[in-house]
């Protein structure tokens, strides 16, 4: 670890050294990224941006948070990465306990603070961070004030990056929307640098969520972008129409599926998927944070409850992957396999395997911009897919129907089992999966963000 520029950042891969002078760089800032962070998951969509812009003789360089963490999610990076830690220590400290991948730990920890002094005071010091961090920030997951600390911290290590670089582009991705205030920093300081602003998830698109001082936030960020990437069609259309941004400053770019790693697989295809159709009809789940308690946003139990109504369960394995926690009752007369947080590669084995995949989401009021990157696995997988939802207006649900890659409904016991039963029934008559006949390359992460490198070659051409 070192420092630069009186900021604390760590950098990873400090031995990279590319031969070709000539090759752009390209400043990406996001605030999980690898090996920084556990949270795979976050960091996954600049990973694959950078390893692709690489690929396409780039010089590519990566500035997030440091979470006190070395983690490489199995990647090997052909990109460097600077961690930067956030000040005063004891914010730095806080971020950092949240990487903890001992659940019973975090427990532990949380039981001391319910019988700490400060029990009758944390519903109240709860809800006066909640009012104050909407109205200042509205970031995703009530964590504007970390981010705002961070980016003071960080704003240094970019600037200095830029002017050793000769950086002619930089890509904020959010959330955390907080990244988005170092486009104004950047350019007051570089006027003629390419910003391109990277939406992961909606800022203030969804009115419950929204200031007025941070959707002026928002305006103002927008305004100072050259172009501003969305992570699905319907979000993209939305918010054309909300901010008034030209069309053709906006692309899409899916979070698609890794083909590499489909690519590796695709061997043993054959034989896994001929096994599971002759002996059981397999029903998989698989996502993060699974739980079996009451009001939480991805509660299989009516799932459950549906496979459960299935005649034959002899016949029947339902497999959760990503569960948290376990229901109260066990006794299930078919085969339920209920899996921690495994592996992205031991995931897709479990997907590939399946006839039936499912995305779920148990949410009273689903957030209508709901696209998991799962579903492109599902894409990929080639296996009818079933969306659960309490909403068909949701972006996932929309797009199961309109590549007719499997069918939707709501979060109620009767409908699942009327979809299941149906496939069920099929396999149980031997006539295999339904088949979907669609381009299923298009929505690989590479082809992806091929759109978008192209734009960006296209930006700098013009240059010239």
């Amino acid at each position: 670890m070192h420092k630069r520029n009186g900021d604390d950042a760590s950098k990873s891969n400090s031995n990279l050294t590319f031969e070709d002078d000539s090759k752009k760089h390209i400043l990406i800032i996001a605030y999980h990224v690898l090996p920084y962070t556990k949270l795979w998951g976050a960091a996954q969509r600049m990973h694959y941006l950078a390893t692709h812009l690489v690929e396409n003789n780039y010089k590519v360089s990566i500035i997030g948070a440091d979470h006190g963490c070395k983690n490489y999610s199995g990647k090997t990076l052909n990109y460097e990465t600077f961690g930067v830690k956030i000040k005063p220590k004891f914010l730095q400290k806080y971020q950092e306990s949240f990487q903890r991948s001992n659940i019973s730990e975090i427990n532990k920890i949380d039981k001391k603070r319910k019988f700490s002094i400060f029990k009758k005071l944390r519903p109240l010091l709860k809800s006066l961070y909640l009012s104050f961090e909407r109205f200042f920030f509205n970031d995703f997951a009530h964590n504007g004030f970390i981010c705002f600390f961070w980016e003071r911290q960080a704003k240094q290590l970019i600037l200095s990056q830029i002017s050793q670089n000769n950086t002619k582009t930089v890509i904020i991705s959010g959330p955390y929307f907080g990244t988005f205030k170092l486009a104004e920093r950047i350019r007051k300081k570089h006027k003629n640098i390419k910003i391109i602003l990277d939406y992961r998830d909606p800022w203030n698109l969804l009115k419950k969520r929204s200031s007025k001082l941070t959707l002026t936030k928002e305006k103002k960020y927008l305004n100072l972008a050259d172009k501003i990437v969305m992570f699905s069609d319907m979000f993209k259309n939305d918010m054309i129409k909300k901010f008034s941004i030209p069309k053709e400053d906006c692309i899409t770019v899916y979070n698609g599926f890794d083909s590499d790693l489909w690519d590796q697989m695709q061997d043993d295809k054959a034989k896994s998927q001929s096994i599971a159709t002759q002996n059981r009809f397999v029903i998989s789940y698989v996502s993060s944070n699974i739980s079996f308690k009451d009001g939480t946003p991805r509660d299989p139990r009516n799932l459950i409850k549906a496979v459960s109504m299935l005649d034959s369960p002899e016949n029947i394995s339902l497999n959760i992957v990503g569960c948290v926690n376990k229901p109260s009752r066990d006794d299930y007369k078919f085969d339920l396999n209920l899996s921690p947080f495994i592996p992205h590669k031991e995931a897709l084995k479990a997907m590939q395997v399946s006839n039936v995949l499912v995305i779920l989401s148990t949410e009273n009021t689903t957030n209508k911009y709901t696209l998991t990157g799962k579903l492109f696995d599902c894409i990929r997988s080639g296996n009818f897919v079933l969306g659960i939802a309490n909403s068909y207006n949701v972006n996932y649900c929309n797009m199961i129907e309109e590549l007719k890659i499997g069918s939707v409904c709501f979060n109620e016991v009767s409908e699942i089992f009327s979809i299941l039963n149906k496939e069920y029934i099929n396999w149980k008559q031997k006539k295999g999966n339904t088949k979907f006949d669609i381009d299923k390359n298009k929505y690989s992460r590479r082809n992806q963000n091929i759109n978008l490198i192209s734009k960006i070659n296209e930006s700098l051409q013009s240059e010239q």
